[in-house]
Parts: C-alpha cells; sequence; structure tokens
C-alpha cells in the first residue's frame, strides 16, 4: 500500500515539475528577450508583440495548473518524513523517494551544466561584439535555463542532504543518490580537463600563429570562449560534487564509515584516473604522430612542426594533471584504512587497469604497425590523398604501440616484484585473475576473427573472387593475428603458471594448526608471506581465520595481542 502511495505522489511531483520548470523557463526567457530588445534598441515589428502575448498566456496558464500540483503532491510526500519515529524513517529511505531525488539532480545539474556554459560563450561573443556566431537569443535563453535548473537542484540538493543527515544515507536506496553524485563528480571533472586543453590548444595556435583555415576576425574566439565556458563551469561543479563526498567520509559517524568504504566513490576516481591517462595517451602519441610525419615525410597539414608537435603535448597537460591527482587520492584514500588487505587492492586495481589499457593499446598500435609495414612488403601501394599510405600509417600506430607498451611493461614490472614477494597472495588475487581472464577474452576474441578472415581473404583467391592482391588482402588480419595470438599465449602460459602455484588439496599433507599473535595493526598478509618464505620446499602457509581481539580465551593474552589461526 505504502510503495503504491509513494510511487503515485513521486511520479506525478515529476511530471508537473517538469511542466512547472519549463512553464517558468519559457516565461523568464520571453521576459529576459524583452529586457534585451530595448537594451540592444531593437525595435519590435508588427506581429512579434501579438506572439509574446500569446506564449505569455501559455506559459502562465501551464504555471498556474503545475505549481498547485506539485506543490500538493510535495507536501504530502514531505508530511510522511515529518518526525523521528520509524515510518518516517522509513519514508526517508524509500526508494522512490530515492529515485525521485536523483533523478531531479541529474536532469538539473545536466541543464545547468550546458546552459551555463552556452551562457558564457555567448557572453564572451556579445562582449567581442562578433555578430556572426549564434542568434540574439542565446544569453536570455540560456540565462532563464541557468536560473531555472540551479533553483531546482538547489532544493532538492539540500532535501537529500538533510534525508541523509537524518539516517536515509545508510539505507540500500542510497545507491542511486551515490550514483548521481559521483556520475556528475566525474562528469564535472572531464568538462573541467577538456576546457584547460581547449585553452591550451587556444594558446598554442596564438604563439605559433597558427589560424585556422576558415577565419574571421576573430578566429581565436571560439576556443577561447568555449575553453573559459568549459574550465569554469567544470571545476565549479566538480568542486561542489567533491566537496560534499569529502563531506561524507570525514564524518565520524557510521555515515563517514559507509562512505569510506563506497566501492562507487573508488570507482569514480578510477575511472577519472583512467580517462586521464588514456587522453593524455591519445595527445602524446598524436604529437610523436607529427614528429615522425616529419620524419618520414609523410603527408601533414599545413602548420609548421612547431606548433603540430607542441599543442598536442600542452592539450595532453591537465589530463596528466588529472591522472596523477586522482591516482593518487584513491591510493591516499586506501592508505587511511586500518586493513591492509584493502589498501593492496586498491594498488591492484589501479596497476592492473593501467596494465589493461597499456596492453590494449599497444596491441592494437603494434597490429597496425605490422599491418603498414605487410602492405610495403606487399607492393601495389594504395592510391592515397596526401603520400604514401604505409607512411600514414606507420606515423600513427607506431606511436601507440610504443606508449601502450611502454605503460604495459612498467606495470607489469611492479606487479613482477608483488608475485616474487609473495606468490600465494598474488597469484590467487581475484584482481589478477579479472586481468588475465579480460586480456585472455580480448585475445581469443581477436585471433578467431583475424583467422576467420585469413581463411575468408585465401578462399576468395582461390576462387578468383578477390579485388586486391592476396598479400595486401592479408596484411591486416595477419597482423592482428600475430599479435593476438602472442597476447593469448603470454597471458595463457600465466594463468598457467599462477594455477600451478595454488596448493593442490589432494596433495596435502598433515596439516598442522598454529596459532599465531600479532600486534595491533600488523599486516597480516605481509606476516603469512614472510612465515611462507622460510619454510622448506614443500611447506604451504595460509590463513584461515582472524580472529576477534577479544574472545573469552583471550583475556589471558597481554593487552593489546590478537590472535590470528594459520595452517601448514
Amino acid at each position: 500500500m505504502q510503495r503504491a502511495r509513494r510511487l503515485y505522489l513521486y511520479f506525478v511531483a515529476a511530471v508537473s515539475l517538469i511542466a512547472l520548470g519549463v512553464g517558468v523557463s519559457r516565461l523568464l526567457m520571453n521576459l529576459f528577450q524583452r529586457i534585451s530588445d530595448a537594451l540592444r534598441d531593437t525595435h519590435i515589428i508588427s506581429g512579434d508583440t501579438e506572439a509574446f502575448r500569446r506564449e505569455a498566456s501559455l506559459v502562465v496558464a501551464i504555471i498556474v495548473v503545475a505549481l498547485p500540483i506539485w506543490l500538493l503532491h510535495w507536501w504530502l510526500a514531505e508530511r510522511a518524513t515529518a518526525g523521528d519515529d520509524a515510518l518516517a524513517s522509513a519514508e526517508r529511505a524509500a526508494p522512490e523517494r530515492a529515485l525521485y531525488l536523483s533523478a531531479v539532480l541529474f536532469v538539473s545539474f545536466f541543464l545547468l551544466m550546458t546552459s551555463s556554459i552556452s551562457f558564457i560563450t555567448a557572453l564572451f561573443h556579445e562582449l567581442a561584439d562578433d555578430r556572426s556566431w549564434g542568434t540574439p537569443q542565446a544569453l536570455p535563453d540560456n540565462l532563464a535555463l541557468m536560473i531555472v535548473s540551479a533553483s531546482i537542484w538547489v532544493y532538492h540538493a539540500l532535501v537529500r542532504r538533510r534525508d541523509e543527515r537524518l539516517g536515509a544515507g545508510l539505507a540500500d536506496s542510497a545507491v542511486v543518490p551515490r550514483l548521481y553524485l559521483y556520475i556528475a563528480t566525474v562528469i564535472a571533472a572531464v568538462m573541467m580537463l577538456s576546457g584547460i586543453s581547449t585553452l591550451l590548444g587556444v594558446t598554442a595556435q596564438a604563439v605559433f600563429d597558427e589560424r585556422p583555415v576558415v577565419f574571421g576576425t576573430h578566429w581565436w574566439l571560439n576556443g577561447l570562449s568555449e575553453g573559459v565556458a568549459s574550465a569554469m563551469v567544470g571545476l565549479g561543479l566538480w568542486a561542489l560534487h567533491m566537496t560534499v563526498g569529502n563531506a561524507l567520509i570525514a564524518r565520524p559517524d557510521a555515515l563517514g564509515e559507509f562512505e569510506r568504504r563506497s566501492t562507487l566513490r573508488r570507482l569514480a576516481l578510477y575511472v577519472l584516473t583512467f580517462i586521464g591517462l588514456v587522453v593524455s595517451l591519445v595527445f602524446v602519441a598524436g604529437a610523436i604522430e607529427q614528429a615522425l610525419r616529419e620524419l618520414l615525410d609523410a603527408s601533414h597539414g599545413p602548420e609548421g612542426l612547431a606548433f603540430r608537435v607542441v599543442e598536442p603535448l600542452l592539450r595532453a597537460l591537465p589530463f596528466a594533471a588529472g591522472w596523477y591527482f586522482f591516482g593518487r587520492l584513491v591510493i591516499a584514500e586506501a592508505d587511511r584504512s586500518a586493513e591492509a588487505a584493502d589498501q593492496a587492492n586498491v594498488r591492484r586495481v589501479y596497476s592492473y587497469g593501467v596494465a589493461l589499457i597499456g596492453l590494449a593499446a599497444g596491441a592494437v598500435g603494434l597490429a597496425g604497425t605490422l599491418a603498414a609495414l605487410f602492405d610495403r612488403l606487399a607492393g601495389a601501394p594504395r592510391a592515397i590523398f596526401g603520400g604514401d599510405p604505409w607512411k600514414n600509417d606507420i606515423s600513427s600506430m607506431l606511436p601507440v604501440a610504443l606508449l601502450g607498451t611502454a605503460a604495459w611493461l612498467w606495470q607489469s614490472y611492479r606487479i613482477g616484484h608483488w608475485v616474487e614477494a609473495d606468490p600465494i597472495i598474488e597469484r590467487a588475487n581475484t584482481v589478477r585473475r579479472v586481468y588475465v581472464y579480460a586480456s585472455l577474452a580480448g585475445s581469443v576474441v581477436a585471433v578467431l576473427v583475424s583467422l576467420a578472415l585469413i581463411i575468408y581473404r585465401v578462399l576468395t583467391a582461390i576462387l578468383n573472387v578477390g579485388t586486391e592482391s592476396l598479400g595486401r588482402e592479408l596484411s591486416t588480419p595477419g597482423a592482428v593475428f600475430l599479435v593476438a595470438a602472442a597476447v593469448l599465449v603470454y597471458h595463457a602460459l600465466l594463468l598457467r603458471a599462477d594455477l600451478g602455484a595454488r596448493p593442490e588439496a589432494a596433495e596435502e599433507g598433515p596439516r598442522l594448526i598454529l596459532e599465531l599473535t600479532v600486534p595491533p595493526g600488523s599486516d597480516l598478509d605481509e606476516v603469512a608471506g614472510q612465515i611462507a618464505r622460510g619454510l622448506p620446499e614443500g611447506y604451504h602457509v595460509r590463513i584461515l581465520n582472524r580472529a576477534p581481539r577479544e574472545t573469552r580465551s583471550e583475556r589471558s593474552l597481554p593487552q593489546g595481542e590478537q590472535r590470528v589461526g594459520h595452517a601448514g
């Protein structure tokens, strides 16, 4: 009964709020447009006044109908949450309420972000007296949308914070508001980094005097206005959402502890870290590509070499900074955890994630490089506008291969040290297994697809239905097959070694149960690894459980010790 009531209340509240927002936005747009026309001294032609009155009548009618409906249903929903009893707590933690608030927050956040960027962009063009861009309605329309969306967002954000303060943040339904919080954080951070990157690109254009092919008096204005708008709005919204998240993890109560262990928060930080890594690699690869094009005398744009190399490097800087900052942030938060295993898993996710990205980029770049070389060896180059095709392909793919392989080798070296230090725990870790199986799955698919294409090309050549030489037809699938097969074999051997290092129950001899006491805060996994390294060949140590610090049998122990059971 209560669920049906909530569904009705929040559905009607959402629909009426949409209508109310549209009506108020259109009313403000018309009002601001009239003010703009007056300030511009624009003469209104006959018919415009009548159209304005007609639309004003329509939006006022929408507001008059939608506002009472929303107020009534929202009042009923809020009345159910008033008080400190169990019923009020259940209403505040209801999934329907969490979904409604999260949906409203996300839609209003998105509208606020886009309208703010458009408003600032239009303001730059207006201040520069650039009449060749946009329309006169851009400023008043986006200003009205900013005011309405910001009002809706602020009110519902305050309502959600109040609900969390009263205990709704610990309910199962809290995952949806958390999802909004961290999705918005990621979007705003990416917008901020993109805006700064655009500004650095415009700076490079100005320094090297490399104007676009089609430009006017204000050739720099588009990039400058879009970069400033994206950077300012992204920074403001990112800082706001990060402040909310940081305030949650700083709380000393159960809500703070819940947030410190939040998987969604760490996932958002990982996503930002890997986005920074990928975009940085793309820009740096672009700079190396331009240098290779110059070296190989391949086709390139009309700009000078210095600009073509420096511009992508400058644009990579904010994303490289984001990669470093968010990567350090997730590790720093893990270091504050008292669980050594938790800290180790955070580092594993970071290292294996970077390794997987590097492996994918390196494999794609190497396959493209080999395909270009095979194309060259096959002869009869394809006709392409702007120069030799193999030089263009080499210039594009070789930097990706080099950077991706370097990232993979870098993290593989770190991972190898972990495996050497504690082979039993590291080889059986879930994060490692996900990495190995993901690499195997991707390479198996690539092997199957490329092998099918190779067989198809050979059969078409035998049946004389091919359109090009067999060597050229086989260059790309052959290169993909070689690289994918190498990745498949390597990770299959890696998996075999991991499985072989696991002690089999059937081969175990007699088991000896020991009891070990360690000082508080000790790294139990590291202790087990040290014991295992000191045992003769064929002996194994495994953590069976972590006993609580205070049990009846432990009261005779010295103060500050705990028991840990091991089997060997």
